[in-house]
């Protein structure tokens, strides 16, 4: 639907961000939508803009936790990782300091 949008205005994305049921629960989808694998999704977006002839670049996000999850992603084909929560506790956050404390707290 997005790509169809964009192409009535003669404008492709710069890039595609594809996030999966792990990305910090800003999505569409329910707790049930852990059964959506990251790396399953992204293949599949993959797939679709190499079938459409398109060259867009495609960035993974949501459960990307290690630099072995990164490299897994980069190795086939994607643009660039976004890795965020990991990030959350760092002092560059804008993260209030009770926010960044739960994290330390939960478990």
């Amino acid at each position: 639907m997005f790509l169809r949008k964009n192409a009535k205005l003669n404008r492709p994305p710069d890039y595609i961000i594809v996030e999966g049921p792990l990305a910090g629960g800003h999505l569409g989808f329910a707790w049930t939508g852990r059964q959506y694998d990251l790396r399953t999704i992204v293949a599949e977006v993959q797939q679709y803009l190499k079938t459409a002839e398109l060259d867009i670049p495609v960035v993974p996000a949501g459960g990307i936790f290690t630099g072995s999850d990164a490299t897994w992603f980069l190795e086939r084909g994607a643009a660039a990782v976004q890795v965020a929560t990991r990030f959350t506790v760092a002092r560059e956050c804008g993260l209030a300091g009770q926010g960044k404390a739960g994290y330390f707290k939960a478990s």
